[in-house]
């Protein structure tokens, strides 16, 4: 892989599982009439704000292959409709902690992407990544999405460093 993150940046990436992704888009491009977005507590937006925004947990695996996450969710929930309508999103992974010297933690942008777009070398890369990770995800037969890194900054607290990597083309 061109570019390689850190190792501490992969460890760290390896070792979690559940991300918090933040998605928004403009509100014309929706239907905020469907039951996806009326559970998420979202509705027709003030006239003076057009853009929809939007946070999820999704459990993820890392492809070091690509340096991506994988994640599985349903095509019709309101993160993933939004996500598709705006590539660019943003997430968070951290180590839940009260420890001040314990913190770490990783703030990224990345592209969004469903595995049906990508070549098939590439689909059977995140797959076999998503499930060597949760095996029994493989019965349910979900729907997978990348979020390819583009950015990131790593934080670890008992090292005091900040890392940050950036995908050069």
């Amino acid at each position: 892989m061109q570019n390689r993150p850190d190792e501490q940046i992969i460890k760290f990436l390896k070792k979690r599982h559940i991300l918090s992704l933040c998605v928004s888009c403009d509100a014309k491009l929706l239907d905020l009439d469907e039951l996806a977005f009326k559970n998420a507590g979202l509705c027709a937006p003030n006239p003076a704000q057009n853009i929809i925004t939007h946070t999820n947990s999704c459990f993820y695996a890392y492809c070091e292959d690509l340096n991506a996450l994988i994640i599985a969710s349903s095509p019709r929930s309101a993160h993933i409709q939004i996500a598709l309508q705006n590539p660019k999103i943003c997430l968070n992974i951290a180590l839940d902690t009260k420890i001040i010297g314990y913190i770490q933690g990783i703030q990224a942008r990345a592209d969004f992407f469903a595995l049906s777009s990508l070549n098939q070398n590439s689909q059977k890369l995140c797959a076999r990544a998503y499930f060597v990770r949760y095996p029994y995800a493989i019965s349910l037969n979900p729907t997978l999405y990348i979020l390819k890194l583009t950015w990131l900054k790593y934080t670890n607290n008992a090292l005091k460093n900040k890392l940050i990597w950036q995908n050069i083309i």
